[in-house]
Formats: structure tokens, C-alpha cells, sequence
């Protein structure tokens, strides 16, 4: 991959150096860093971030599968250590969970994975983050869509039980209702308290809806 931008904050490389809409997402990216490192209460990053764009869906799904993961249509990014791997808009499209997304839809993906950072910076041992929080956070603060009706009237050890709770009908958006609910109830320090710590969210659970 080549270098198609940098700054004091991040770089950003592509196998394509003439990527459509390059700009956008420098911008969206310039735009969301200090309102997401300032929710974090992150001062400084503690290394610059690399913004990896992959223009290759098959190419993409070889390099997922190769981190131990196990590629599925929905993944069009990750973020670890500073590094953040997303699939170019134009192969995006070709996944069936994305085939009608806009580009806008596509820049939030990149701003998700940009929290991801940010939460890792307070969190390093991503063990200790439930699932839901993790991206609940980072959809709510990437602005992506939600069905605001979705049912979450599941009990406490399915919602902190990774394989569970990913296996409902729509995780991520349960996930970010989830958050949206915490963000109303707690201070934002409890919030960023039980962001970095799973078991404390477990153990207060009842306490914090006041059963």
C-alpha cells in the first residue's frame, strides 16, 4: 500500500492512489477527531493512527481471515494497536449487508472504527469491554442508523454473553440502544468506568436501573 495522506494524527494508505472521494475522508476523519478523543477524555493518541484502505473484496477477505478472524458479508472494517483496515466504498457495495448504503454510510464506518481507537486508548485489554458496549459506543458516536424500537428485553447474562448476545437479530443496533439508554442514565465518568470495565457493568447492573 502507498501513502495518500498524512498528518500530525494519521496516514493513510491505499493500494489505489487515486481513491474516489479521497478528500471526504480525510475530512470526516479530521472533522470527528477532537469531539471523539475529547468523549474519551483522550489528550493525546499514544501513537499515530494508520488508515489502511483495502480496494479489493477478495483481497479484504483473505487479509480478515488471515488475522484468526472469520470474514462475514457485514465486515467492511477493524480497527487494532492503531490501525485501521477498511474496505474501499466502491467493493463495500458489493457486500449484500451494504449493497445500498450511501457514501455517507460508508464514512461512519470509518469514524466506528476511529472510536474503536479511541476506546482502546483507555481500555488497552479489550478482553474487559462487553461486546455491546464496544459497539454501542461505536455506533452511537459514529452517528450510524438504529431502529430506535428495537426490542431488548433480554435477560442480564444474554446481553453480556459475546455468543449470545451476537447472535440476536440486530446486535449492533440492540448495542446501540443499550448505550443510548446508559448515556441518559449515568455521569459520564460512570460511563466511561463501565466502558473499560465488563465484570463492574455485570455486578451494577441491577443497581443502575434501579431493580
Amino acid at each position: 500500500m502507498k501513502q495518500i495522506y498524512k498528518n500530525d494524527f494519521f496516514t493513510v494508505f491505499s493500494d489505489n492512489e487515486t481513491l474516489n472521494n479521497q478528500q471526504k475522508i480525510f475530512d470526516a476523519l479530521n472533522d470527528n477527531l477532537s469531539r471523539i478523543m475529547n468523549f474519551f477524555e483522550v489528550e493525546k493518541l499514544s501513537k499515530a493512527i494508520s488508515v489502511c484502505i483495502h480496494t479489493d473484496l477478495e483481497e479484504w477477505k483473505k487479509f480478515f481471515n488471515s488475522m484468526g478472524n472469520q470474514y462475514q458479508d457485514y465486515v467492511v472494517g477493524c480497527a487494532w494497536e492503531g490501525k485501521i483496515d477498511v474496505l474501499a466504498f466502491e467493493e463495500y457495495q458489493k457486500t449484500q449487508m451494504h449493497k445500498d448504503d450511501s457514501f455517507d454510510d460508508f464514512l461512519k464506518v470509518v469514524i466506528h472504527e476511529f472510536v474503536h481507537i479511541c476506546h482502546q486508548e483507555i481500555q488497552p485489554d479489550f478482553s474487559k469491554v462487553t461486546w455491546f458496549m464496544g459497539e454501542g459506543l461505536a455506533t452511537y458516536l459514529a452517528g450510524q442508523r438504529y431502529n430506535e424500537h428495537e426490542e431488548i428485553d433480554f435477560p442480564k447474562e444474554t446481553l453480556f454473553d459475546f455468543r449470545q448476545f451476537t447472535n440476536l437479530h440486530s446486535p449492533y443496533c440492540a448495542a446501540q440502544k443499550l448505550v443510548r439508554a446508559l448515556v441518559e442514565k449515568l455521569s459520564h465518568k460512570e460511563l466511561l468506568e463501565y466502558a473499560c470495565d465488563a465484570e463492574k457493568l455485570y455486578m451494577d447492573w441491577e443497581k443502575i436501573w434501579g431493580n
